[in-house]
């Protein structure tokens, strides 16, 4: 706990920011996953069906 804290009153203020701080980075995470996917499908557009969410599957 922070030291100005020390009843725990701010435990919900660290928790929000925390909670936006894995949540921005999971977005990133899910973007740069989605340009990854772009990337593959467009090179090997055989290797990725993401309709059918699995490899190998012709379109």
């Amino acid at each position: 706990m922070r030291s100005d804290c020390p009843d725990g009153s701010c435990r919900d203020e660290v928790l929000a920011v925390e909670a936006e701080e894995r949540d921005r980075r999971n977005a990133e995470l899910e973007e740069a996953r989605a340009a990854q996917r772009a990337a593959v499908a467009e090179q090997h557009p055989w290797a990725y069906d993401e309709t059918a969410a699995y490899y190998g599957r012709p379109r």
